[in-house]
Order: C-alpha cells, then structure tokens, then sequence
C-alpha cells in the first residue's frame, strides 16, 4: 500500500474499532494484545491476518502513541 492518506485513514479506522470494542483500562494485557493483533495492530506492516495491515512500518509509532493515550500498557521489549 502506497498512498500515505489512505494508509493513515486505514490505520486509524482500525484503532479507532478496537477502542470502540476493547477498553485497554479493565481489558486483561492478554486479552488486549490478542484483539490488538486480531485488529491489525500489532505489527502494521505484516500482512493481514497476521498481526498486520500491510501499511507502512512508521505507522507502528502511531498506533502505540494511540494505544498508550487510550490507557494500554507498553509493549515489552
């Protein structure tokens, strides 16, 4: 996928579902990260269905920045 607008818009629609349908803050880490991963979210530049949206790897920043305003933990290194 190349056109930044549409990558952007795909990344934030998909944050914008798992918020709507998860609350990080009284979700379990585990349960979150599995529908984070369900999502897309996991790792953005994989493909889909497999943690990914097939979009840019910068947008990983982005979706953690989201993720961490909204309340959910840090990844572990």
């Amino acid at each position: 996928m190349s056109d930044t607008t549409t990558q952007r818009t795909l990344v934030d629609e998909a944050i914008d579902s798992l918020l709507a349908a998860v609350d990080p803050k009284t979700t379990s880490t585990v349960a979150f990260r599995e529908q984070q991963f369900d999502a897309g979210l996991a790792w953005v530049h994989h493909p889909v269905g497999y943690g990914g949206l097939g979009v840019d790897a910068e947008y990983q920043v982005y979706v953690n920045q989201r993720l961490a305003e909204a309340g959910c933990p840090a990844m572990p290194p």
